[in-house]
């Protein structure tokens, strides 16, 4: 028998043997390899759900971050003067300043002539009327001792129809805490407004150079009260929603 019969003879097992195993290993590697093919698909579904469920949560983050500014905005601007409330912020405004709130009433008709020169218009900004307001600002004038209040103020738009409510507040004690209580009533949550600011001390008895009768309503107060220490007025502006 040749010698590479004998070769052929001798492998014919182990090709049979392949042919065998490879018939029953085929349907392994195709099944594994459909396997590997739905893995990849529902990795990516995966990815994808991934991706919207970030989606969604920053948009109820935004969404939590949207209702918090609206209640911020809300509480900035009542829905009605709460004035009670606005009080007793502004007597511990008052109190941190080292101040000593002397008074909180009605302005009077002259004050309000500065602010408008129409009567119905006064009569209604002393209970309530709308004016023009887009965000939250504080006005202030210039301060001066012994002189007249400010001009009269710019009431705006009136786009945006918030109401107002003014009151005249009288406070006393020395001038840094007169500007620290301004910085607090500017950073103040609730929208306010300050305008025809006086400060003045009290000058009876004392030789006045100016002949003028004239005066602030600060030099008034502190005069009528015989005080000794600085006082300061102006007209506190509440605004809030109709």
């Amino acid at each position: 028998m040749r010698k590479s019969y004998k070769i052929f003879i001798a492998t014919v097992p182990f090709i049979a043997a392949g042919f065998v195993l490879s018939a029953l290993t085929y349907p392994k590697i195709m099944e594994d390899k459909d396997k590997s093919n739905e893995l990849a698909q529902k990795d990516q579904q995966y990815q994808q759900l991934q991706a919207k469920l970030q989606q969604r949560v920053k948009a109820e983050q935004e969404k939590r971050t949207l209702e918090t500014d609206i209640e911020t905005l809300r509480g900035a601007v009542p829905k009605s003067p709460e004035l009670d409330l606005a009080m007793i912020d502004l007597e511990k405004m008052c109190s941190e300043s080292d101040l000593h709130l002397l008074g909180v009433e009605v302005p009077t008709q002259e004050q309000m002539h500065k602010i408008s020169s129409s009567e119905q218009e006064i009569k209604e900004l002393l209970g309530e009327s709308t004016v023009g307001l887009g965000t939250k600002t504080l006005q202030r004038s210039n301060v001066r001792g012994n002189t007249a209040d400010g001009d009269k103020a710019n009431n705006g738009a009136t786009d945006s129809g918030l109401k107002r409510l003014i009151k005249q507040v009288y406070v006393t004690g020395d001038y840094n805490g007169m500007v620290n209580l301004m910085r607090r009533l500017e950073g103040y949550q609730r929208t306010v407004g300050v305008e025809q600011i006086s400060i003045a001390i009290n000058t009876k008895g004392a030789n006045e150079t100016n002949e003028s009768n004239e005066h602030s309503a600060a030099q008034e107060r502190a005069q009528k009260m015989g005080l000794t220490k600085p006082v300061m007025a102006f007209l506190l502006t509440l605004y809030y929603l109709p």
